[in-house]
């Protein structure tokens, strides 16, 4: 939710995040932390994958302001722990992955990234 799009882009992202939860299995569960200089948690846990729980999780997203420039690092950092109690999860990152603040080479990102997590940049 970095402040370095405008809200058109951050409209059509928020619309492939609609999508990509319509399009989750139902025994699913999922979580949604928005990332700028610090990450935020939407939800307080595992969410299951249902229409109602996905519908508030759209809306959260749509109150969200677009506040500050992409801290990657910090980001990834603050979905360890989440990955870790996970097992083998999906990371969708919604977003251009430009890291404006913190840490910035690419091959230390990647390293990064939660051990057994699955990443997938839209």
């Amino acid at each position: 939710m970095s402040a370095d799009r405008d809200p058109l882009l951050a409209r059509a992202q928020i619309e492939v995040a609609r999508g990509v939860l319509g399009h989750v299995e139902h025994d699913d569960t999922f979580t949604i932390l928005t990332a700028s200089a610090a990450a935020n948690r939407l939800t307080e846990a595992m969410e299951p994958a249902t229409v109602e729980n996905v519908r508030d999780a759209v809306a959260q997203l749509e109150d969200t302001q677009l506040l500050g420039a992409l801290d990657l690092a910090g980001s990834l950092s603050a979905i360890e722990p989440i990955a870790a109690a996970c097992g083998n999860p999906y990371l969708v990152h919604i977003g251009a992955g430009y890291a404006a603040l913190g840490q910035q080479d690419q091959g230390q990102l990647v390293s990064a990234l939660p051990e057994k997590s699955k990443y997938i940049g839209i």
